[in-house]
């Protein structure tokens, strides 16, 4: 039981707190009376003549305790709800995750899931070989490999080898029948391009050297006669690493060769890398076919260039030209950009940029879905040579930028070896960039390395390594077209060199599982 003395002090503490309420309020006094009315109960008199009764006083915090427990009841609710969405979404985020992973692995057929065992690759046996190329010509189908040196001469046949795909279509096997179609006579053959011009069909060969120290030799320009590839152009070149055909937009070139607009904007430009054994300053060269050959148009001054890329942006075509070094020993150098000036007839300097013993360079473009909304084009830059003792280096992506007009730097890859980068695409699985890892510090066993396109981090990852022997070069392909038969998706090595100083070597073709290669 509660005495009178301890109600009193009770209220007493009331009065004051309701006074000091009070007060704080701007209403009354901050003193208070208690007395007992005519029913007996106990009375507050507080700001005047009304009163509050500890009746009412305790029915008002009852109520009140009952509204705070309503309130707290809500508020505890509220928390669970608001605990139960933060929990329902974190566990959307991680489904989110586990669907994007899960479709992923999808998309690359599965692989996390159920991958399918690598097919060994086939074996193709050639000559130091620097360089395929593949290409389709009136119904057949070629692979052509360049051949360099056999250890002994650089005077050797390149072959042309006839692709037939019938098994293949007919899904008894995935590795396409190949037979000798060709020999041709090469002088050190570094490349090896096809292209038309006029509705004929040309193949160009690159030649480096006739013996190991002569470098001003002709590289030679073949015609198809619809059985052969004869003899057409002796085209003068020194030291020639790559030949590249490309031609000009509509209204970028004023002169006429032909009736055809398109063969009258028809060039080949030739990377020479040296004139002599120690002689790197030499100039690389535009050739413009005039109709009848291929005549030359313009010299670029380059230091050891060993590959040329042309490629298109907006309303302009551009040249990249890839130089591997000043001297015998000097590796760090700039390569160059040039864009053809319209008034002027003739490709002129745009920009430069830094490499270290570059040996490839390659233009290539992604789409906006997988680039941020935006089309990103790119030039990839295998840098083979951190100086003249390590082949430790790092290789370089540069992007283009719309704003500035210039490239700038993308994404750098540390790469041993690093030698020739090849761009490709395979539907629904991504877009790849291969670099072909040539040698290091003596060896000739590290193969090639496959990077696949990250549209969320916008970079490259490593998605697969290769094993091959002495790669100079990457080349992929598929089969052709057929009703009712998804194309087969191949990487084929140009394999050079092995460690113990071989060159009859066996270029490796690998064949894509929906998984890997």
């Amino acid at each position: 039981e509660v005495s009178l003395s301890m109600l009193r002090a009770l209220l007493g503490l009331v009065a004051l707190l309701c006074g000091a309420a009070g007060a704080l309020a701007g209403g009354c006094s901050a003193e208070a009376q208690i007395a007992v009315d005519a029913s007996g109960d106990l009375r507050l008199d507080e700001c005047g003549a009304e009163g509050v009764t500890l009746g009412g006083l305790l029915s008002s915090l009852a109520g009140a305790e009952s509204r705070l427990q309503e309130q707290s009841q809500s508020l505890s609710q509220l928390w669970s709800e608001h605990s139960r969405l933060l929990g329902e979404r974190a566990q959307q985020q991680e489904t989110a995750s586990w669907l994007s992973a899960a479709l992923g692995s999808l998309q690359a057929g599965a692989c996390a899931i159920n991958p399918p065992a690598s097919l060994p690759p086939a074996l193709l046996r050639q000559t130091g070989t620097a360089s395929w190329t593949y290409f389709e010509l009136d119904g057949l189908y070629f692979l052509a490999a360049s051949n360099h040196y056999n250890g002994a001469t650089s005077v050797l046949n390149s072959q042309l080898l006839q692709v037939h795909w019938d098994g293949v279509a007919n899904s008894s096997t995935r590795t396409p029948r190949l037979e000798l179609y060709q020999t041709l006579s090469t002088r050190g053959a570094q490349h090896m391009e096809f292209f038309r011009i006029d509705q004929q069909a040309f193949l160009m060969v690159a030649n480096k050297q006739k013996p190991i120290d002569d470098y001003a030799i002709n590289s030679e320009l073949f015609r198809w006669n619809g059985t052969l590839f004869v003899s057409y152009q002796l085209v003068p070149t020194r030291g020639a690493e790559d030949a590249t055909f490309f031609t000009l937009l509509p209204g970028e070139f004023a002169r006429a060769s032909t009736d055809d607009a398109t063969a009258s904007r028809s060039f080949v430009a030739v990377a020479n890398q040296r004139s002599s054994l120690a002689t790197f300053t030499t100039d690389s060269e535009i050739f413009w076919w005039n109709g009848t050959q291929l005549v030359s148009l313009q010299r670029l001054a380059s230091r050891g260039a060993v590959d040329v890329e042309s490629f298109v942006i907006g309303d302009h075509t551009y040249l990249a030209v890839c130089n591997n070094r000043a001297s015998q020993s000097v590796f760090n150098t700039e390569s160059t950009v040039y864009r053809w000036n319209t008034t002027q007839q003739l490709f002129e300097e745009y920009s430069s940029f830094s490499t270290r013993g570059c040996t490839s360079i390659v233009h290539f473009s992604l789409p906006a879905a997988v680039a941020a909304g935006t089309v990103r084009h790119v030039l990839a830059v295998a840098n083979f040579n951190a100086d003249a003792t390590s082949n430790t280096a790092f290789s370089q992506l540069l992007l283009w930028d719309a704003q500035t007009e210039q490239f700038g730097e993308m994404q750098s890859i540390l790469t041993e070896g690093g030698f020739h980068w090849t761009f490709f695409a395979i539907p629904d699985q991504g877009y790849f960039l291969g670099l072909a890892r040539y040698s290091s510090a003596g060896s000739y066993n590290l193969g090639a390395q496959l990077y696949r396109w990250n549209s969320t981090s916008l970079a490259f990852d490593a998605f697969q390594a290769l094993s091959c022997q002495g790669v100079q070069g990457l080349l992929f392909f598929s089969s052709p077209a057929r009703p009712a038969a998804s194309p087969v998706y191949y990487l084929l090595s140009a394999s050079y060199q092995n460690p113990l100083g071989m060159y009859d070597l066996d270029s490796s073709l690998f064949t894509w599982n929906g998984c890997r290669f």
